[in-house]
């Protein structure tokens, strides 16, 4: 079955944007907005980001189980300064938890396709559906950067459908 990765990736964006929004207290993400934004796609623009910022990136690699449907191996990288790339990440993480602190399931959000270089890009493109998502690991930092900057980071694995 034939994913389109790209619109995946930025239809999971935006619905993350909604999701930050309702967690208390809420994490506000700019993700399509002017700049400085807060929350990328594969990579950021230095010096259009926040002080604290994002970035969703699709990797390749073995899938954490053997599901035949559509996986995608992700992670999510928050940079900032001191404990704030942690707090940062641990706020992002909580944007795939339920309530009861489980990983997201047969979840379902609205589709847009990605912009191009020769289109905008952002008109509705069906939904999608989060099967399950596994976790490799929690959210941790790794080393300081060489401009001082502090990275923390989560991987997982998405079973992805599209509805429609």
């Amino acid at each position: 079955m034939y994913v389109n990765l790209p619109n995946f990736q930025h239809s999971f964006a935006k619905w993350i944007v909604t999701r930050a929004a309702a967690l208390t207290p809420a994490l506000t993400l700019n993700y399509m907005g002017a700049n400085p934004r807060s929350l990328w796609v594969n990579r950021a623009l230095e010096g259009q980001t926040t002080d604290t910022y994002h970035t969703l990136r699709i990797y390749g690699g073995p899938p954490a189980n053997n599901d035949p449907q559509p996986r995608v191996s992700m992670q999510a990288r928050t940079r900032s300064v001191g404990d704030e790339a942690l707090i940062g990440s641990m706020q992002l993480f909580a944007t795939l938890l339920n309530a009861d602190g489980t990983a997201l399931r047969m979840t379902e959000f609205a589709g847009f396709t990605a912009p191009t270089e020769v289109a905008a890009g952002d008109a509705a493109d069906g939904h999608w559906r989060i099967v399950a998502i596994d976790f490799l690991q929690r959210p941790g930092l790794i080393p300081t950067n060489e401009q001082g900057r502090d990275d923390a980071v989560f991987n997982f694995d998405m079973g992805i459908y599209k509805i429609d």
